[in-house]
């Protein structure tokens, strides 16, 4: 899910107590509703693991998503979960509390232009949906790569397009809204983010990684509660139209307002139709 600007956070996790708990809802339904997505890009990283993984780093950790899947698949390493947010590491603390494996994972409060965590040598340092908010982009691959042990990796997952949830034809206004909505999100949002579309592949070689793959992963939802599907298409379509707003018309905010609309007759809640749908891309690399 994308971080700070469309539903990830990471070590970009500032704001408002209430734009950040938005948003921690948020992520946490996109964990519950792409279960698949998380098994897969799990199974694909652990084939390029050694067996004995005990130390794991998730940069831009946001509240847990994948400190949590790692920590599935390598139930016996520890996770270093490190975000700039002290309000999200504390439900990664809560979380492993209720889970059981307190012990097992480790919250560190870090903004990574400005500090890098002691992490001690990791097996698997993880970023998903973060990197493109940093500034200096070289300088903590290379700290990645200095804390990295012989055989160990990084592993790198970004968005290629922000997730769609409604249909193009909505009955309502001019069809094809979301798409609008998607521009004018870019048109303000990615232009902002220092590191959005860098070549990983380059970057990564030049800090001293090689055997480098990428692969694309489908995003369906996998979740069959309806509720549980609109309430994620709800913030999520708060939060990318109430940055496309500037860039669409007086229609085009009209028929917002009645997605949106709390209990009305054309709200998502209201909706059949919706179907979340997108891709990330997950970048891995060996040292």
């Amino acid at each position: 899910m994308e971080h700070a600007h469309a539903g990830h956070t990471g070590n970009g996790s500032r704001g408002s107590s209430e734009g950040l708990g938005s948003l921690a809802e948020m992520l946490d339904l996109d964990a519950e509703i792409t279960r698949s997505y998380w098994n897969e890009v799990m199974r694909w990283i652990e084939q390029a693991l050694p067996t004995n993984v005990r130390r794991i780093i998730d940069l831009g950790a946001g509240t847990g998503a994948g400190t949590f899947a790692l920590a599935r698949r390598f139930d016996h390493a520890e996770v270093v979960a490190v975000d700039a947010s002290d309000e999200m590491l504390e439900r990664v603390r809560e979380k492993a509390v209720d889970r059981g494996i307190p012990d097992r994972i480790k919250a560190v409060q870090a903004d990574l232009d400005t500090n890098w965590p002691e992490t001690g040598q990791v097996d698997l340092t993880w970023a998903s949906m973060f990197m493109h908010h940093l500034t200096d982009v070289d300088g903590v691959l290379q700290r990645v790569h200095a804390a990295t042990r012989d055989g160990g990796l990084i592993v790198i997952a970004e968005f290629t397009d922000p997730l769609r949830f409604l249909p193009d034809d909505l009955g309502l206004g001019e069809p094809g809204l979301e798409s609008r909505c998607i521009e004018g999100f870019k048109r303000e949002r990615f232009r902002s983010l220092p590191s959005f579309g860098l070549e990983w592949g380059r970057r990564l070689e030049r800090a001293g990684f090689s055997a480098i793959e990428e692969r694309v992963f489908d995003l369906e939802g996998d979740d069959t509660d309806p509720g549980r599907l609109a309430r994620y298409g709800r913030l999520w379509l708060e939060r990318v139209s109430s940055a496309a707003a500037p860039h669409l018309s007086s229609d085009d905010l009209s028929v917002l307002k009645e997605l949106l609309a709390d209990g009305g007759p054309h709200s998502l809640e209201e909706r059949s139709d919706l179907r979340m749908h997108g891709s990330r891309v997950v970048v891995r690399a060996a040292k």
